[in-house]
């Protein structure tokens, strides 16, 4: 139960930082402070459908992790933890970036 309770929260952390890349990913490029880099995204940054996009493909990610963690659960926890490790670092770098353009 613990262990559930660890990975739901691991997930929601993950969906979370997906959603505040977006909106900062956003702001960077409407105000010319950097671009996107992933070449996928980087046509639609500036559409609605990029939010429909990012919500989509981070419960994709999300249902798929949960997925496998119900048959590997120890490895799935600790690879949604380098996930989130992960995308911890992406929201900091754009939060510097943000930063740092509006000095």
């Amino acid at each position: 139960l613990v262990q559930h309770r660890q990975q739901l929260t691991l997930l929601g952390t993950l969906f979370a930082l997906s959603l505040a890349d977006a909106v900062i990913t956003r702001y960077i490029v409407s105000s010319g402070l950097g671009a996107e880099t992933n070449p996928f995204l980087r046509p639609v940054v500036l559409e609605a459908a990029f939010y429909w996009i990012k919500i989509a493909g981070s419960l994709t990610a999300a249902a798929l992790l949960w997925h496998l963690y119900t048959k590997y659960r120890n490895k799935i926890v600790t690879l949604t933890a380098v996930f989130v490790s992960l995308y911890l670092l992406v929201v900091y770098w754009n939060v510097g970036i943000v930063v740092l353009g509006s000095v």
